[in-house]
């Protein structure tokens, strides 16, 4: 992720049938994340799990499962509930993979227009995400939260390639080759 010319954030991960994992370094928040993802055939993340470490302070462990039409959230032992939660799909900050995933489930579902419940992981509660594709490479999101829209440019899989943010109009994400 770049503000400006500068790397904000920076991500690497790994995708297998089933399983995402990966980790990012927030140079804004001073912090690195690391994150194991449980996947359905679907492309629903079924358990989330991150580790946010920064120097100096305490690591945070969170684990994010879905049981009925709830999510139960643990961190660190203090367990929450977030109703409402049935088909969402989970995020975590800054992990572009996440949203990645969150673009190759709606390609699956279909449609000019997806809307599809999200959960941060952070559980600030179960949002709805509507996505419109525009031609087989580019989309716009929005979500109940952020209405500001967002731009993707997308492979025919669903896979991010680039993301550019309307608000605030310098952050911009750009895949590299490793």
């Amino acid at each position: 992720m770049l503000i400006g010319a500068d790397t904000a954030l920076a991500e690497e991960y790994t995708r297998s049938v089933g399983h995402l994992e990966g980790e990012y370094v927030d140079r804004v928040r001073r912090q690195r994340v690391t994150y194991a993802a449980t996947l359905a055939a679907d492309g629903r993340v079924t358990r989330l799990e991150t580790t946010r470490t920064a120097r100096g302070v305490a690591p945070t462990h969170s684990v994010l499962t879905f049981s009925g039409d709830s999510a139960i959230i643990d961190e660190d032992g203090r367990m929450r509930s977030v109703r409402g939660a049935t088909g969402a799909q989970a995020l975590a900050g800054g992990a572009s993979a996440l949203t990645e995933q969150l673009f190759m489930r709606a390609r699956r579902l279909g449609g000019d227009t997806v809307q599809m419940p999200i959960l941060e992981i952070s559980g600030r509660g179960v949002q709805t995400a509507s996505i419109r594709w525009i031609g087989s490479d580019s989309a716009v999101a929005y979500s109940t939260v952020e209405p500001a829209q967002t731009y993707f440019r997308v492979s025919p899989s669903g896979q991010l390639l680039g993301v550019r943010f309307t608000k605030p109009p310098s952050i911009r994400i750009v895949r590299v080759a490793k």
